[in-house]
């Protein structure tokens, strides 16, 4: 069944027009790599997931009470950007082409009036173990990859728009050590209504 699911999926995203954003899992925990993979296959975040502007796509999990997304709630991917390029206030940007001509603005901007030097290294040593592990498992440090930005219609018919960050799913915790986890976008590929 879930290989239907994907081949459906794949062919919306297909018929979509633009470029294509792939984000690849980062699965850890103390159980045998094999048995990692088996237990991950049961959490709703998919190792891979493909997605562009303008596919439909669900929250896997809830936000922040305050937001008013829940595991279910239906956006659609407006944008892809990095952490350097994404506004305080996203609300402001719905309209994808305001949205590039602002952040090349304020790119520029924070450009002149910077006086730190733009150091990679700099900032990964700041960092705590932990992340720095899974960064360097990844293809890009999550600083440089650029994530989905959604706008979510809320039940009654509002909408947020925020960024969608990945978030862990851990699976049977033991004392303080997990199982299994996946690092993964919190949505999927949702059907069109």
């Amino acid at each position: 069944m879930r290989d239907q699911v994907e081949r459906s999926n794949r062919a919306r995203l297909d018929a979509l027009p633009g470029e294509l954003y792939t984000f690849t899992a980062i699965d850890d925990g103390i159980e045998p790599p094999e048995q990692r993979a088996k237990t991950l296959e049961n959490v709703m975040a998919v190792k891979t997931l493909t997605l562009k502007v303008d596919a439909q796509v669900m929250s896997i999990k809830n936000y922040e009470s305050s937001t008013g997304i829940v595991n279910g709630t239906i956006g659609k991917i407006i944008g892809f950007r990095g952490a350097d390029e994404v506004p305080e206030d996203e609300e402001e940007f719905a309209d994808e082409a305001e949205f590039n001509l602002k952040v090349r603005s304020m790119k520029a901007e924070r450009r002149e009036r910077s006086t730190e030097p733009r150091d990679f290294e700099a900032k990964m040593n700041k960092r705590d173990p932990d992340l720095e592990a899974k960064i360097s498992k990844m293809s890009k440090p999550r600083d440089l990859e650029r994530v989905p930005v959604v706008q979510w219609t809320l039940a009654g018919g509002a909408t947020v728009i925020m960024r969608l960050e990945r978030h862990d799913f851990k699976v049977e915790e033991v004392g303080d050590k997990i199982k299994a986890r996946r690092s993964q976008v919190r949505a999927t590929i949702a059907p069109r209504r």
